[in-house]
């Protein structure tokens, strides 16, 4: 299962996505391994615009369709993953790795929590920057 390596590719994705903003406050967000700090910020920023409730003041909607479909792009490979990892969980319950299921079912919380992030950021930036 590589749903480590997903969650930084697809903070990665967001991230450009969104664009390097300056936000404060993230810290304590959900992140990736510590393996890939790069991609944990990214995540932190998206995160932190998300719980914010609006995009960053800077913000400028001239890449806005790209960055949506880069959003939408990152949320259906995730979508894909997580299928995944869950019936990989399931697979660990049932034959009594309750170790490998629970750090199965961890990497799940945090890769649904990112894919709500996106999925508020991209609302955000629909409703910012209409078509």
């Amino acid at each position: 299962m590589k749903l480590r390596t997903l969650s930084a590719a697809a903070a990665s994705v967001a991230a450009m996505s969104v664009g390097v903003v300056g936000i404060a406050g993230s810290a304590g967000a959900a992140t990736p391994a510590q393996n890939h700090p790069k991609a944990a910020a990214m995540v932190a920023k998206i995160e932190a615009v998300a719980n914010a409730g609006q995009l960053p003041a800077n913000y400028s909607c001239t890449k806005a369709s790209t960055q949506l479909a880069h959003i939408s792009t990152t949320q259906s490979k995730l979508s894909t993953r997580l299928t995944t990892a869950q019936a990989n969980q399931a697979a660990a319950t049932a034959a009594g790795q309750t170790t490998k299921a629970n750090a199965i079912a961890a990497r799940i919380t945090k890769a649904e929590q990112f894919s709500t992030a996106l999925g508020t950021v991209s609302s955000l930036i629909s409703a910012q920057c209409p078509a």
